[in-house]
């Protein structure tokens, strides 16, 4: 007769064991509604968000792309860095970040590893190659409609228009590379189906020359001015589907750079 309460708990463990199967797949197949949906230009105004740095980030250097995409690529003949490019639509992108040495700019961690794997930090006044006096002031004056920036000849700064039309219908998970991101955390798998290849570059703070967020968050600049100190920026994390932007983007702090082709 003792085996009842054997079977008794048996039975118990089975039914929880399939009530947290149903649980997990109901949230897998909710996530995949979410993140499959196109929410591009989602981003409002607001602070920069926080983040840790930590993370499983490590990203074997050129190894971040799709294979099934068909890229193209360029050499910069500034410095003979080749590039991988990617047609998106209308647009063509630089599928990597720019990692071009120019004064004023950082590895993160100041490793050179670092700039080797997701590019290097500009200062918006350093990626728009402006006065670094326009890190404090307005330099709209000075903006071209396609600005070169430190981008190569015949590539451009995009603003925020160009980023809008490269999002339209697409969200985070479809831009971000299919690994090199953090894997907790909440963590999102990137699908990288347009093959823009996104990585967790990090960023920098300008100001304490402190780093954060390498694994979990891509950050790029943009054209678009909003004040003598700010400007929009678009962003991506690892445990959010979206892609979004913010319009308060501290032109001191240290992000990476996508140039768009002219």
């Amino acid at each position: 007769m003792s085996v009842k309460p054997v079977f008794g708990v048996r039975f118990g463990t089975r039914r929880r064991a399939f009530v947290c199967f149903m649980a997990v797949a109901l949230s897998a197949m909710l996530m995949l509604v979410v993140c499959g949906s196109g929410d591009g230009d989602s981003g409002k105004s607001g602070n920069n968000p926080g983040g840790s740095s930590g993370g499983n980030n490590v990203c074997p250097i050129g190894e971040q792309f799709n294979p099934a995409i068909d890229y193209d690529s360029f050499t910069d003949s500034r410095d003979g860095k080749i590039y991988r490019t990617v047609v998106i639509g209308t647009q063509t992108w630089m599928a990597e970040n720019l990692n071009f040495n120019a004064s004023g700019s950082v590895c993160y961690d100041n490793q050179p590893n670092n700039c080797a794997r997701y590019g290097r930090l500009y200062n918006w006044a350093t990626a728009m190659d402006l006065p670094s006096s326009c890190n404090s002031e307005r330099c709209s004056s000075q903006v071209q409609t396609k600005h070169q920036g430190i981008c190569p000849d015949g590539w451009h700064v995009p603003n925020h228009d160009e980023w809008v039309t490269l999002t339209a219908g697409k969200s985070g998970t479809g831009l971000k590379t299919i690994g090199c991101w953090n894997t907790g955390g909440g963590h999102i798998t990137g699908t990288d189906e347009f093959g823009f290849s996104a990585l967790p570059g990090g960023s920098g703070n300008g100001v304490d020359g402190s780093f954060n967020t390498i694994g979990t968050r891509s950050w790029w600049w943009s054209t678009t001015e909003e004040s003598n100190t700010s400007v929009r920026f678009w962003h991506i994390f690892h445990n959010v589907c979206s892609v979004s932007w913010h319009q308060d983007g501290f032109k001191a702090s240290h992000y990476s750079l996508r140039c768009i082709q002219n």
